[in-house]
């Protein structure tokens, strides 16, 4: 599961410090760049059903070995494509792949760790965050195809571990509808959206701007660093807590998240957009762990409707991120930009207080 979990974020995670070159080699224009970056949350919005569907029939195996093959076809499609629509079509492979990897991770986890899923979530998500600090070293060596030639050659790896997956798996998972009226859901689902937001934005829209003054290398220095920080406070206690105090680990993360991007939006030193970057990968693993936390407490006959709806809250933020982003700056300046998604943040944690928690424990 871990092994999964860092490939798939190694193989997204490269693609924005190498958008630049890849605009360039097509000869995109930046709303042209940041569809195709957005174009993974579309794959990735049928990849969360179809895992799901897979994974009722035939446990996580099935899912996971058809989601490492889209994403060779991604890293295929990058290594001899020279234009947009190719790209496009690149990045909804790696969506649909990344979607089946997510849900077979997820409930490989639910289905060991049953009784309190929190903690082996946040460690999965801490494997994500490792991938994603690997994925911006790899764009590292430079250029348009050598990243996505080493991300092809990992992809050994995550067939080995693919094949090790359970073919079934212990537990009643179903798609019941009830569950689409749980708070829990709609507060996890929120938190997915927003921090799908901020990360498209970052990756898919201001690192175009941020490359008139950082290299490519910088460039994935800065993305490796803020996922880093995300690995980390997904671990922390606080936040996979449950109950009060881990709605109030969250809602101070969201706050922090709101500061962090308004200063991204609005400063032009690059020593600031490193630092905000860095505080708000951190304040954002905090509060997806708990959000990931919240949508596991819900009923198991349930399960599969509530993590495909929160995973698709996930893609419709990657998806609107990078342009809206990028919509924003262009229309409205850079500081607006970043004031707007900071509000999101904000409001976001006045959510959090509808949502019922119990004293101690998981949410209500």
């Amino acid at each position: 599961m871990a092994v999964l979990s860092a490939y798939d974020a190694i193989g997204y995670g490269l693609v924005g410090p190498v958008l630049p070159a890849l605009r360039a080699r097509a000869d995109a224009t930046s709303l042209e760049a940041s569809i195709v970056f957005a174009g993974f949350a579309v794959g990735m919005l049928i990849g969360f059903v179809l895992a799901g569907m897979a994974i009722r029939r035939s446990g996580s195996r099935a899912a996971a070995l058809g989601g490492v093959t889209l994403h060779v076809v991604g890293d295929l499609l990058f290594i001899f494509g020279h234009s947009p629509g190719i790209y496009l079509a690149a990045r909804l492979a790696q969506g649909l792949g990344s979607g089946a990897l997510w849900m077979a991770s997820t409930f490989c986890v639910l289905s060991w760790w049953p009784e309190r899923p929190g903690p082996k979530l946040g460690l999965m998500l801490t494997s994500y965050a490792v991938g994603s600090v690997l994925g911006p070293l790899l764009a590292a060596v430079g250029g348009a195809v050598l990243p996505f030639a080493g991300d092809a050659v990992l992809a050994s790896a995550g067939f080995v571990a693919a094949a090790n997956m359970p073919s079934r798996h212990g537990r009643t998972f179903d798609w019941g509808f009830a569950v689409l009226r749980d708070r829990r859901l709609a507060f996890g689902s929120l938190v997915a959206l927003l921090e799908a937001l901020l990360f498209a934005s970052l990756e898919g829209s201001y690192t175009l701007r941020f490359s008139d003054r950082l290299s490519q290398q910088l460039l994935s220095l800065l993305i490796a660093l803020t996922t880093l920080t995300f690995g980390l406070g997904a671990a922390l206690p606080a936040a996979g807590a449950g109950g009060i105090r881990g709605r109030r680990a969250s809602q101070s993360a969201l706050v922090v998240c709101a500061v962090s991007v308004a200063v991204l939006g609005g400063s032009s030193i690059p020593v600031l957009w490193f630092g905000a970057a860095m505080v708000m990968g951190l304040a954002l693993g905090v509060t997806e762990t708990g959000a990931v936390s919240m949508v596991a407490a819900t009923p198991e006959e349930s399960m599969l409707t509530a993590m495909t709806a929160a995973s698709q809250a996930f893609a419709l933020g990657y998806l609107i991120g990078a342009p809206l982003a990028t919509w924003l700056t262009d229309t409205a300046g850079h500081l607006w930009s970043g004031l707007v998604l900071a509000g999101l943040a904000l409001a976001t944690a006045c959510v959090a207080y509808s949502v019922p928690v119990a004293r101690q424990g998981q949410a209500a």
